[in-house]
């Protein structure tokens, strides 16, 4: 199956040979379902050496938005690719903080970054 054929909304770029994910504002559950989907297959099909999740465009983040992108950096993190939360507006902040998540209690810690520049630099650290 080609990425064609999925209806995700969303922008994945390769970029230094890291992943870009910018998922869309006006995705379904069932398109951040393929999503994490086609990330997975991306992910092991190249040979990167990261990726970050830039949510500049998600104005919300709802439990079923953190719950899946927070399936897939486990196992990103699982296969050894370090990976970066950036660009999360803070009305996703909030509702995530509404929702009781505490990032430092995270059995598995995601880094973030304010934005996408800060996200790259953040990574190249790490790799």
């Amino acid at each position: 199956m080609s990425i064609l054929d999925y209806n995700i909304e969303a922008s994945l770029t390769e970029f230094e040979q890291c992943l870009i994910v910018t998922p869309s504002d006006e995705m379904t559950d069932d398109m951040i379902s393929d999503l994490t989907e086609v990330i997975m297959k991306r992910v092991w099909k190249s040979e990167l050496k990261g990726a970050i999740f830039n949510f500049a465009r998600v104005k919300f983040m709802d439990p079923f938005i953190y719950s899946a992108f927070k399936r897939v950096s486990k196992a990103l993190l699982f296969m050894g690719i370090p990976l970066v939360w950036a660009g999360m507006k803070p009305s996703a902040i909030c509702a995530l903080v509404d929702l009781g998540l505490d990032f430092d209690q995270e059995e598995t810690p995601i880094v973030t970054a304010v934005d996408l520049e800060s996200g790259l630099t953040k990574l190249h650290r790490q790799v």
